[in-house]
Formats: structure tokens, C-alpha cells, sequence
């Protein structure tokens, strides 16, 4: 039923990973809240997870962060475009 360029919005606070591959596959896209207890890394090879506070009110300006990041034990890509 997903095509490409449609939008999936998730707002629970829980995802799984590979339904958002499944939405890259199809070239679509997602929002969706953090989901508090998934690692966040700031590079696909990282060993260590970000403290995403800091990284966020590192990479701030005029009030949004637009910066990629990796989530999950895989290390997903997230907010490539």
C-alpha cells in the first residue's frame, strides 16, 4: 500500500527498525518519535552511543538539528535527506 514519496508518521514511542527499511525500500518516508531506550550513534562504526542531549544542543541552530545519525544495535542511518 506504501508509494514512493508518502510519509509515515509514527508518535508512540516505539518502532522497529526494519519497518523503516522497508519504507526506505519503497523510496518513502517517516517521522517518528525517539524511542528512549534505542542507542543513537553519530557514525555508522561508533562503539559508543551519543549522549543525545549534548550531541543535539551541540548541533543546534535557530531551533532544529538536521544532522544523520545511526540508530539501534545495527547502526540504521537515519535522516539522510
Amino acid at each position: 500500500m506504501l508509494r514512493k514519496d508518502d510519509l509515515v508518521i509514527r508518535d508512540l514511542g516505539y518502532f522497529v527498525l526494519k519497518r523503516f527499511q522497508e519504507i526506505e525500500e519503497k523510496e518513502a518516508y517517516f517521522i517518528s518519535r525517539w524511542k528512549v531506550n534505542e542507542d543513537v550513534y553519530e557514525a555508522g562504526d561508533a562503539t559508543e552511543p551519543l549522549d543525545l542531549a549534548k550531541f543535539i544542543e551541540k548541533h543546534i541552530c535557530q531551533g532544529l538539528a538536521d544532522v544523520e545519525v545511526f540508530v539501534g544495535k545495527n547502526q540504521h542511518p537515519v535522516m539522510e535527506d
